[in-house]
């Protein structure tokens, strides 16, 4: 996973200007709120939870590997 985007100029000026329009650090990234529907779904999930639940399991896989 890269973030170079967020090194570019492009990515700075962006907020720069959205920082000063707002007053505060405009947030950077937020996951959306979603509510998922399924009929395999008994729990209250939104997407927020299934983002976090796929970046934990990968985060679980990198530390799996050998060094």
């Amino acid at each position: 996973k890269a973030h170079s985007f967020e090194q570019t100029r492009l990515y700075a000026r962006v907020f720069g200007l959205a920082d000063k329009l707002i007053g505060k650090p405009a947030p950077r990234a937020v996951l959306p709120q979603i509510p998922l529907h399924s009929p395999k779904i008994t729990r209250n999930l939104t997407t927020d939870w299934f983002a976090n639940r796929v970046e934990g399991r990968y985060q679980t896989c990198l530390q799996r590997l050998p060094a």
